[in-house]
């Protein structure tokens, strides 16, 4: 006998299998829809950032992930141009390399690129919004203009 020796005999769970075809499709869904709302915020991030005099981006036609966007900006010391971000309120992670990544809670988040000092990557999440990317590039703007009229002012 099936039963007593621990082997269920009969049918397939047909209302379990349905259901998990039902989340699965939906989840797919909502990966569609995350997706295309993130490489949307992320192109609303670079169109603006790149109006700033002297960062343009990296790895422009290559973009390797939908939430994340690298950049280059001329002439500023990006380390300093974090503890300005931080101070002002982004959330600034300053220890990213290609092993490991830590993940910050935030509203926007800036990671500290490689040498020589030049890099800056902002990486956003589905709790982001069009607000906080024009917030994030006035608070970029401004510290960068600050940089640059200490170097001329030396």
């Amino acid at each position: 006998d099936p039963l007593r020796s621990g082997i269920r005999s009969g049918s397939l769970n047909e209302v379990g299998i349905a259901a998990m075809g039902i989340a699965l499709g939906r989840s797919l869904q909502r990966i569609d829809m995350d997706f295309e709302q993130i490489s949307g915020l992320r192109a609303r991030m670079d169109e603006i950032l790149l109006n700033i005099d002297g960062i343009t981006l990296n790895f422009e036609d290559k973009a390797l992930v939908c939430n994340t966007s690298n950049y280059r900006i001329e002439d500023i010391d990006t380390r300093q141009l974090c503890l300005v971000l931080r101070q002002q309120g982004l959330q600034v992670s300053e220890s990213c390399s290609s092993t490991s990544m830590t993940t910050v809670e935030t509203p926007l988040t800036a990671s500290l690129g490689q040498e020589p000092f030049r890099n800056i990557r902002f990486s956003l999440s589905i709790h982001n919004t069009t607000r906080d990317i024009e917030q994030a590039y006035l608070k970029v703007k401004a510290a960068v203009e600050m940089f640059r009229s200490h170097k001329l002012g030396n």
